[in-house]
């Protein structure tokens, strides 16, 4: 059997000047940092923004964590166009952070519908399931938000540990980016970095489908829209300059402009640069801090206070906890059960007809779930 060795690169990866001296890497460093600049001014000014009207915190803290993912990518790219040697150690730091990001997108749709987490259980436990055609089957949906839960927040962890994994197969020489076969870690951590990404996305998908009318006021559609444009870019630009480093006839023509590491390092990461550029401009749009204005009573936090509450990331890690949890509850097929002491009857032939939320309790009006003020000092999710 041949050994098992990682190929040679399909080029030259001698640095080729192009003007004044500089290199493709030296131009692709300079815009690259000019937009890593835009970047970084124009979410800071967003996170500001929330930070000085910080009224919901279940809300806001989410929504801070989100705005800054732009400037997690943008950074990452940068630091792997200034050092193409170490790029696959770096750029796993946005692909992370893009993780907890995204079970944070999910626990601000959730803060949205079922903001009590005592009653948030008989919540999804009176929602009705809807068949392809939007019809009422007759069953809660509370095992398919346990379902998603277990999903979502399993995806930091995992990516976590996947990218590990390259990181150790990177040292030990076992890693080999330019090539596809199984043989090397690279097919595996790509293969299971997407399939991962791709479970927890379609997750949050669903969840907004099913719940969509509720959050309609919060205009949920464009929030998950400008936070899957980074997911989606991400992956269409790895599949783009896979195919593009791996084939030979392109590899042919682009050899004598590019290097390797420019062609599969330095271009895509200068792409991901631009790209959080107007990423963050259009959170400025879908991730308003309009509505938290601290009038009609409602008090605001400090500004530090605010700052460290949203990146205490306890909230998550404790949802991470409670996977096994969520694993062993299940769904109940019972016809009626006690939440907290909180009566709820299940949907069933002989049941009346339900309205698509939880009766609130004793003490609340209204049928919306009522939204949690920063002063309840409550973490729990």
């Amino acid at each position: 059997m041949p050994p098992r060795t990682c190929p040679p690169l399909p080029f030259s990866d001698a640095p080729k000047p192009v003007a004044g001296g500089l290199t493709l890497q030296h131009i692709f460093l300079i815009t690259g940092g000019v937009c890593v600049l835009l970047t970084a001014i124009i979410s800071r000014f967003l996170v500001f923004k929330h930070l000085h009207r910080y009224t919901f915190a279940e809300e806001q803290r989410q929504i801070v964590r989100i705005v800054v993912t732009p400037i997690w990518f943008s950074v990452a790219a940068l630091f792997s166009i200034a050092w193409y040697d170490a790029a696959l150690y770096v750029q796993p730091v946005g692909y992370i952070y893009e993780a907890f990001a995204l079970a944070a997108l999910f626990l601000l749709f959730v803060h949205y519908v079922a903001p009590d987490p005592q009653t948030r259980e008989a919540f999804f436990f009176n929602l009705p399931m809807l068949d392809r055609k939007g019809k009422e089957t007759g069953k809660g949906c509370l095992g398919m938000f346990k379902r998603m839960w277990v999903i979502v927040f399993l995806y930091p962890p995992l990516t976590l540990a996947f990218y590990v994994v390259q990181w150790v197969t990177l040292a030990t020489g076992k890693y080999c980016s330019n090539s596809n076969s199984p043989h090397f870690g690279h097919f595996w951590v790509t293969l299971l970095t997407n399939v991962i990404t791709s479970f927890a996305v379609t997750a949050v998908i669903r969840f907004y489908g099913r719940l969509k009318n509720p959050m309609a006021s919060h205009k949920p559609l464009w929030k998950l829209v400008s936070f899957k444009l980074i997911v989606f870019l991400n992956f269409l630009q790895s599949l783009i300059f896979s195919f593009v480093s791996g084939n030979k006839s392109v590899q042919a023509k682009m050899g004598a402009k590019f290097t390797f590491d420019d062609l599969s390092i330095g271009i895509p990461n200068l792409l991901i640069c631009i790209e959080q550029v107007l990423l963050a401009l259009m959170m400025h749009f879908t991730f308003r801090s309009r509505e938290y204005h601290p009038n009609n009573g409602r008090t605001r936090m400090s500004t530090w206070r605010a700052l460290l509450d949203s990146f205490n990331l306890s909230d998550i890690f404790i949802a991470i906890a409670r996977i096994p949890i969520m694993l062993a509850g299940g769904s109940s097929n019972a016809r009626s059960r006690t939440f907290e002491g909180y009566e709820v009857n299940k949907l069933g032939s002989d049941a009346e007809p339900m309205t698509d939320f939880a009766a609130p309790p004793a003490g609340t009006a209204g049928n919306m779930p009522q939204r949690t003020y920063w002063s309840a000092q409550d973490r729990e999710v």
